[in-house]
């Protein structure tokens, strides 16, 4: 019986440290001022009549952060087209829960903060004429990554939808991956891949 207990005891300190560790991913500071500005790129997205073709087209993304928020306007071009054209609405971003949450509009719950990364690369460089070095320069440059969950339906389906997006301060990916309920696995439903 004692050892019974013990067994159950740890087995609820293991998984109370395990919900506590889910819940300790934070967005970085800074996160939402990388996302902002004149993005160019392109959109690669899995067609909803069948969960398969992939489908790529050239996109533009304009955004500034007014009042705490990152207000977002997307243009793109079909791909069969050559006229840009802006979305019909521009979408809303903001953290919420002391950085613990990201409330995104068009999502009927905010996405949980899954993991939570930055990494900090330092670069240097020297320009030598005639054996001699002449110029010497460093630059340090920042890579911000956030894994982002929550529940909502995708192609009229409850899903789980994931959201990663990778920033640094010349380019960002935002790739968004979804599982049916009732599902094994997760597919990409859309990834863009920007630059400055």
């Amino acid at each position: 019986m004692k050892t019974t207990l013990i067994i159950v005891l740890t087995a609820l300190a293991l998984s109370s440290a395990t919900a506590f560790a889910q819940k300790t991913a934070k967005i970085p500071e800074g996160f939402l001022e990388t996302m902002q500005g004149d993005w160019k790129g392109k959109l690669t997205y899995t067609d909803y009549q069948n969960d398969a073709t992939q489908v790529t087209m050239d996109v533009w993304l304009k955004s500034s952060i007014e009042k705490s928020k990152l207000i977002k306007q997307f243009y793109y071009r079909e791909p069969d087209g050559t006229t840009k054209q802006q979305a019909k609405s521009q979408d809303t971003t903001y953290i919420a829960k002391n950085g613990y949450a990201l409330v995104e509009s068009g999502y009927t719950l905010p996405f949980s903060i899954v993991e939570s990364t930055t990494t900090q690369t330092k670069q240097s460089s020297s320009t030598t004429k005639d054996g001699v070095n002449t110029e010497r320069s460093a630059s340090e440059s920042s890579k911000q990554r956030i894994v982002m969950e929550t529940s909502d339906n995708d192609n009229n389906k409850p899903s789980t939808i994931r959201v990663t997006i990778d920033t640094t301060p010349h380019s960002m990916v935002i790739k968004k991956e979804v599982k049916y309920n009732g599902t094994n696995s997760f597919f990409v439903r859309h990834t863009f891949n920007y630059t400055k």
